[in-house]
């Protein structure tokens, strides 16, 4: 127990607003980048994802055009964000409705692989 107390305290996020409040330059600009890096970089590889296979059967082998694809990430980043702030309760139904069609997904992708297998 005192080895996961120490090692959950020096990786944190309470070590990093320990350190912000040294008033140190660095550990500021630590605290920044880490902010901004594990915050918003998640956020745009899943709406670049998502543009991606959104625009696949558009675009077909060629594929999509970048500026066409960073415009449907940004507009769903702009969508998903207006609907949180406006209702919290809305963003939860579109998370939960996500994660339905995703298992959803992987059920049917499973079961196809498991008859193409048992077809030989």
């Amino acid at each position: 127990l005192r080895l996961y107390l120490r090692s959950f305290w020096k990786c944190s996020i309470f070590s990093i607003s320990v350190d912000f409040f040294n008033n140190s330059e660095s550990n500021f600009y630590r605290w920044y980048v880490n902010l901004i890096c594990n915050l918003n970089c998640p956020i745009l590889v899943m709406a670049l994802t998502f543009a991606n296979y959104a625009l696949q059967p558009v675009f077909g082998d060629c594929g999509a055009p970048d500026f066409v694809m960073r415009v449907l990430a940004s507009s769903v980043i702009v969508i998903l964000t207006a609907i949180n702030c406006y209702k919290v309760r809305w963003s939860t139904r579109i998370q939960d409705y996500s994660t339905i069609a995703k298992i959803g997904a992987l059920i049917v992708i499973s079961l196809v692989g498991l008859v193409y297998l048992l077809l030989g």
